[in-house]
């Protein structure tokens, strides 16, 4: 086969993958791509008839090859009466798309605007927003005007409305790290500033030093292998570590600052969980915390130790 005819073939393929289009963020047109073999299929009941085409099986829903419809198409020249809608997959991403979208009115004066749209093209007006009055929920069915993201942006175009907002169902998984903690979706934390995102730029760097004012940071620990001598606000020398008894009195727990310190900068090594910089040198300013006279004076001085001597 010649370079012409392979390419010919690759263009087949992808056109046969993936159609684009687009939706609207903030008033700006996103480009995206939709998996031309795949569809989000809604039901009234459990998705017990169709065949899945992955793990993405919902309460209501599930993502299928297109062609296992057109069979039951074939079979029943209609389809089954328990289906409400059946929407787009991103590529390649496979993200469904609901089959809900998202309306903001200029006004409240606009209700009768978005219910007149939603009657001309065949969706309904499910509900307002809790909590954000000038947000609606909108929904498509078979005998929508188009899908979800299409009839969003109609929407928007008309001018008549402030945003919108397609329904895409992100699996939010994390899957940018393998640490034990964020694997089992304990760290939630860090998902919801976004955290692969954020590494993505910079991990920190051994060059910047983190002072961390509290009951001192555990050494020699297998998560946190860039940790300073640093300072003990109560003696003046270096960082110790402070502990508690338990209610039993039976066992010694290592106390809050070694926590504190695997938030900031626990390394990202698959040993139990990540920090948020995890690259980052720490400088623990040790104290126990409890109430005293000097208390004050004794934290006061620690940050000052602490800028002083190389912490940014």
């Amino acid at each position: 086969m010649n370079v012409k005819c392979i390419l010919m073939s690759l263009f087949v393929w992808a056109s046969t993958v993936q159609a684009q289009t687009y939706y609207y963020y903030k008033g700006k047109k996103i480009g995206i791509a939709l998996d031309s073999t795949k569809c989000t299929v809604f039901r009234d009941t459990p998705p017990l008839l169709l065949h899945s085409a992955g793990s993405d099986v919902g309460k209501n829903w599930n993502v299928v090859e297109k062609d296992s419809i057109k069979i039951l198409q074939a079979r029943n020249s209609s389809l089954p009466s328990d289906i409400l809608a059946i929407e787009p997959v991103l590529f390649p991403s496979e993200t469904p798309v609901s089959r809900l979208f998202y309306v903001k009115l200029k006004s409240e004066c606009d209700t009768l605007f978005l219910k007149t749209f939603a009657e001309e093209n065949g969706c309904k007006v499910e509900r307002q927003v809790e909590q954000m009055p000038l947000w609606y929920v909108l929904s498509t069915s078979l005998h929508s005007a188009g899908n979800s993201i299409e009839m969003s942006n109609r929407c928007f175009e008309t001018g008549r409305v402030a945003d919108v907002d397609p329904g895409f169902m992100f699996d939010f998984q994390p899957d940018c790290i393998d640490e034990p903690a964020w694997n089992t979706n304990s760290l939630w934390n860090l998902q919801a500033v976004n955290g692969c995102d954020a590494w993505e730029i910079t991990k920190g760097d051994s060059n910047i030093v983190v002072a961390v004012l509290d009951t001192g940071v555990e050494p020699n620990h297998v998560e946190l292998p860039r940790v300073l001598d640093g300072y003990d606000a109560m003696t003046g020398g270096k960082a110790n570590v402070y502990y508690k008894v338990d209610a039993n009195h039976s066992k010694y727990i290592k106390y809050h600052g070694t926590i504190v310190a695997g938030m900031i900068a626990a390394a990202q090594n698959g040993k139990y969980t990540s920090g948020i910089s995890p690259n980052v040198t720490l400088l623990p300013i040790s104290h126990n915390l409890e109430s005293s006279e000097t208390l004050s004076e004794e934290l006061a001085t620690g940050i000052s130790w602490a800028w002083r001597n190389g912490a940014h």
